[in-house]
Parts: structure tokens; sequence; C-alpha cells
């Protein structure tokens, strides 16, 4: 994702195959995301957490003023999720950059997010902080099926 994607690049390419130079912000994303051992790795022999943070690496290296991220939880175990919850957040926090998260894992939402909107078959049914979320009786009803117990406490 960080290659030159210039038409000179692609030309030069045909003659002089290979990889360009690692930048910085790359060499810190490998860090930041712990990827330094699976540098030359196929993505699909990957487990698939790893995958995930591939992914969310490639798309930092461009350097995004928001990132969008669909399901990054699709998959992952509470553990993983958790994990990612937390990079989520420090990845905002060290890029300086906005980032929508479309998810279904709500305890991961209530943890990481600092706004939230909560839809239900596409008509908006709450927004606000996770606090407020957490504890509105049309959300637990929606995502949950019964208004006995907040998020908070079910998670």
């Amino acid at each position: 994702a960080a290659d030159d994607q210039s038409r000179w690049q692609y030309l030069t390419g045909l003659v002089r195959p290979g990889r360009q130079h690692p930048t910085a912000l790359m060499g810190d994303l490998v860090a930041e995301f712990g990827l330094r051992d699976v540098l030359d790795e196929r993505p699909s022999a990957l487990p698939h957490g790893v995958s995930r943070l591939v992914g969310i690496a490639r798309a930092l290296v461009s350097e995004p003023a928001v990132l969008l991220l669909d399901e990054p939880a699709a998959g992952l175990d509470a553990r993983e999720a958790a994990e990612l919850g937390v990079a989520i957040r420090a990845m905002a926090q060290r890029h300086g950059i906005g980032i929508l998260v479309i998810e279904h894992d709500v305890p991961l939402l209530l943890q990481t997010c600092d706004r939230m909107v909560v839809l239900d078959f596409g008509r908006k049914i709450a927004e606000g902080l996770p606090r407020d979320i957490a504890g509105d009786t049309g959300v637990i009803e929606a995502y949950l099926g019964s208004a006995g117990a907040s998020m908070e406490q079910r998670a």
C-alpha cells in the first residue's frame, strides 16, 4: 500500500522490478501492530486476527484523515476483539485521525467509541455517549432481545 502509484513507477517496475524501500510511517506501523515477524508471509497464510491488523495497517499507510472500519472484529474471539478496541483508540490518538467503526460487537463499541449511533434495520434508534447507549432500553431490546439488563451488565 505504501508503493508509489505513479505511472512512472509502473514503467520502471517493468525494467527494474522489486520492492520499494519502506517509508518511516510503514516502519512505525509494523512496530505499532507487532507485524515484523509476518512481513514476508502472504496475508492468506496469517491467522485471522493478524490478517485484520495487516489490513488496518495497509489503510493507515496512506495517511487518511478518516478511516472506515467495517466489521473489524468479525471472526475474532473476545480477547482479540478487546485488543483490537485498544488498538483502534490508540490509532485515532497517535495518528490524529477520525475512525468510523461499523460493528455488531456491542461490548467492543462501548469500550472503544467516543460517540455512538445505533441503527436497527436502517433506522436510528439511539445516539450519544457509550454510557448512555449502554442503558438505552431500545438498544438493549434491539440487540439483546430483552430490556432486563443493561449492555454493560451483559458485557
